[in-house]
């Protein structure tokens, strides 16, 4: 029973599966399962699903371009019982030369790329100038862009910031360095930072602060593909998961109170009502999000972008771009793809050339608002009983961590809720990942779920514990944020339903 339970008829389902029907139901059935996670790091579960791949350069470049940054979107999204294909099944052909030639071009700037994030993560101040090769030695462009503390940049025009990659947390950047908070936000390539287990297209934030506080959408721009995933990851996050994927009635004991259970909530009318229009606007991904797709003629209001403006800056006719205009001051704004950096340009001048890498670079060690309590390791001593507070504030404090702890039991710790880089700040202070093996998760919110993901990735050792509707709702978003098959993921972790009055 490590990865599913059988019905009444013996007949295998997965734990992501329908609920069974009540005259299948059994007491065994109620209670918590667990299904496991398997042996092997992540590096080499990722190899063995490679090596059953076809071999030579395009075995390697299907297992890696399956990672990032082409994804089968319809198998995430194409229902509750199609989970995704298994990792080796999405493998390119090698039949077709005309196939392989592409897929290799991926590969090789996909290498580019982590070479250059990795010269960015272990830069010294003596060092920062190599990083500013190509498009990035103009002064101009060194002027113009920001590196932030979090990972990912801004670029400042005159319209206002433009922000490439969005780590968790990115609006606490803008906060602390007194700096408006962008209302555009370009994807890179790659959208997950696979060596810090970080998603670097978290727009969770930006869309709630400029929402909320501005009255206003955030604009992502990106591929067709990526803002499809996006817009998935979004609404699974605002607005929750679909009514066939409640398993409320599957999550109550037993040997639950009769009386309880009947008092069991209507999930899908407390989400309606989370919904329902504030002031006039109703929450949902389409309200708080505008998402642009890069085009050959991309509209700028009424109009499209004048011929004479590519022209002018050297930009062929057909070039991929997005374009805004700004009523309040009176010009516009273009972001346009170029393969392996980004113009922008600001009334047909350009501003600066961003390099695609750095919308998913992130600085080693990560920046953490956790206070470190010593230079070096201490030797920590786990207690009987206790709670380590990790962060107690809220995704908008600018100077504090979001809400998290260690709640400690006969010298054992139990995650509850890690901010994000809770791994690193641990291992900074001499805690033992050995001491602390489970992990409750509350919801999947990015400032509730961001930490446990990454531990998964880091350390693999860990049993996850939540309710079966928000575990499934973790692996379906999780799933499209890291590229990686459901089925994959849930072999990383081993799960322990929660269950009311168990």
């Amino acid at each position: 029973e490590a990865a599913s339970n059988r019905s009444s008829n013996g007949e295998r389902r997965s734990f992501f599966s329908q609920p069974p029907r009540a005259e299948e139901r059994s007491p065994v059935d109620r209670r918590g399962k667990a299904w496991g996670s398997g042996s092997g790091s992540l590096f080499e579960r990722l190899g063995k699903e490679r090596s059953a791949s076809a071999g030579g350069l395009s075995g390697l470049s299907g297992g890696l371009r399956r990672m990032a940054p082409l994804r089968n979107v319809a198998a995430v999204s194409s229902g509750w019982m199609s989970f995704g294909p298994r990792l080796s099944t999405a493998v390119p052909s090698r039949t077709s030369a005309n196939a392989a030639a592409p897929v290799q071009q991926d590969l090789l700037a996909m290498l580019r790329r982590g070479r250059k994030r990795a010269q960015y993560s272990s830069r010294g101040p003596a060092e920062e100038a190599a990083l500013y090769d190509g498009p990035l030695r103009s002064a101009r462009t060194r002027s113009a862009i920001r590196l932030l503390p979090r990972g990912g940049a801004v670029c400042e025009t005159r319209h206002g910031p433009i922000q490439f990659g969005a780590p968790p947390e990115t609006i606490k950047d803008a906060m602390q360095l007194g700096a408006e908070v962008p209302r555009i936000f370009v994807v890179g390539k790659e959208r997950f930072n696979l060596r810090f287990g970080t998603n670097m297209a978290d727009f969770e934030f930006p869309g709630f602060y400029n929402f909320f506080l501005k009255g206003s959408q955030t604009t992502v721009v990106g591929s067709a593909e990526a803002l499809e995933e996006i817009r998935q990851v979004m609404h699974e996050t605002l607005e929750g998961p679909a009514p066939d994927q409640y398993f409320q009635d599957d999550e109550y004991s037993p040997f639950c109170d009769p009386a309880i259970y009947a008092a069991r909530p209507d999930l899908h009318k407390e989400i309606c009502f989370f919904k329902e229009p504030r002031n006039g606007r109703r929450i949902a991904v389409e309200t708080l999000f505008a998402l642009e797709p890069f085009q050959e003629r991309p509209e700028e209001g009424d109009k499209v972008i004048p011929l004479r403006h590519k022209i002018a800056c050297g930009l062929e006719p057909e070039a991929l771009a997005a374009a805004f205009k700004f009523e309040e001051t009176k010009g516009w704004v273009a972001i346009v793809d170029r393969g392996d950096w980004y113009d922008v340009l600001a009334d047909g001048e350009v501003v600066a050339s961003v390099p695609d890498w750095l919308a998913s670079a992130m600085p080693d060690p990560p920046y953490v608002l956790m206070p470190t309590v010593s230079v070096g390791p201490p030797a920590f001593e786990a207690p009987e009983f206790g709670i380590t507070v990790l962060g107690a504030a809220d995704g908008f404090a600018k100077s504090e961590a979001t809400a998290g702890f260690i709640l400690w039991m006969r010298g054992r710790g139990v995650l509850v809720d890690p901010p994000a880089h809770s791994a690193h700040f641990l291992r900074l202070n001499g805690i033992s990942s050995r001491r602390i093996t489970h992990v409750i998760l509350t919801h999947t919110h990015s400032d509730h779920d961001a930490g446990t993901f990454q531990k998964i990735l880091i350390e693999q050792r860990v049993t996850v514990l939540t309710t079966r509707t928000i575990m499934a709702a973790f692996v379906r978003k999780y799933a499209l944020v890291s590229g990686m098959s459901p089925d994959f993921l849930q072999r990383l972790f081993s799960f322990h339903s929660v269950k009311i009055g168990e």
